[in-house]
């Protein structure tokens, strides 16, 4: 195949990965997409394909969702997305890897997103706490007394402020669940 010059009319719209036999048809679950502009990304696009002395032209060529981990490409350089790979030329042991590689970004995200909300939470408690309207109460629970200037509305909405991030707090959980059982389904299928 060394010669044949590929071009983006001749091959119509069709997935350029070596053995991928996924053409453009509207309404399908597969997506396209172009290499992209950026060199350093690019390239590893192209390494990744594995296609010999081949270069892909300015904006005609493009791969199928099928090559990504997710079924989609990132644009977060951390996530394993960021560049496709999931191809017939790679062994099945590694392409096991990439898909645990996947579920650990996912942890990761949803780990990140909660450490937000729990800081985001504390600096509103502290910002009610320092803003001249009192000082900080105690729990009942404690036995020690304390004065405050906060009114029972203003702890109100704080203890609906806490129930709201324990539910939040849940949600994340059963995602971070729901994405572990994904990626169980998807790992046996990565062993063709």
């Amino acid at each position: 195949m060394s010669g044949i010059v590929w071009t983006y009319s001749s091959m119509g719209k069709s997935c350029c990965a070596v053995g991928c036999t996924n053409r453009f048809t509207k309404g399908s679950s597969i997506h396209f997409y172009r290499f992209p502009d950026d060199p350093a990304r690019r390239v590893r696009w192209i390494s990744a394909v594995n296609r010999k002395d081949w270069t892909p032209n300015e904006h005609s060529w493009m791969i199928c969702s099928e090559h990504f981990i997710s079924g989609e490409k990132s644009n977060d350089p951390l996530s394993p997305d960021y560049v496709p790979s999931i191809f017939k030329h790679l062994p099945s042991p590694l392409k096991r890897k990439r898909a645990r590689d996947m579920a650990r970004y996912e942890r990761l995200s949803l780990r990140k997103d909660a450490e937000v909300d729990k800081q985001s939470a504390a600096a509103a408690l502290l910002a009610l706490s320092e803003d001249g309207n009192g000082m900080l109460f105690c729990e009942p629970h404690t036995g020690r007394s304390c004065s405050t200037l906060l009114s029972m509305t203003d702890i109100d909405s704080l203890e609906a402020r806490c129930m709201d991030l324990e539910k939040q707090n849940e949600c994340y959980e059963r995602n971070v669940m729901i994405r572990k059982r994904n990626v169980k389904d998807f790992l046996p299928r990565m062993q063709l």
